[in-house]
């Protein structure tokens, strides 16, 4: 559904990126579930909430990323690196807080 709303609405060319959003969303919310179960209801709302703007985020990149020049596509690929990264950390710091 995702591969084809970027495809005919933003005519973006289909790359890797996009499973690797979606896989990587999936896992957070895993990790936001286990939280919950776990009986830490503050840490996975704030672990699903950065998810879902990490992926919102890395979403706006990766349909940007083709219409922009040199430079700037390269800064809008590593954007999403970097957040993603951040929110990894965070997310990790929750689950050992929790463990």
């Amino acid at each position: 559904m995702l591969l084809a709303v970027t495809q005919r609405a933003f005519q973006r060319q289909p790359t890797t990126e996009l499973v690797l959003f979606v896989a990587w969303l999936g896992m957070e919310a895993f990790c936001a579930l286990a939280l919950g179960c776990a009986g830490e209801a503050g840490a996975a709302t704030l672990v699903a909430l950065l998810a879902v703007a990490g992926f919102a985020v890395s979403l706006v990149c990766y349909v940007l990323y083709y219409r922009l020049g040199a430079l700037a596509s390269f800064v809008d690929g590593c954007v999403p690196l970097v957040l993603i990264g951040v929110v990894s950390a965070v997310v990790a710091g929750c689950i050992a807080v929790v463990g």
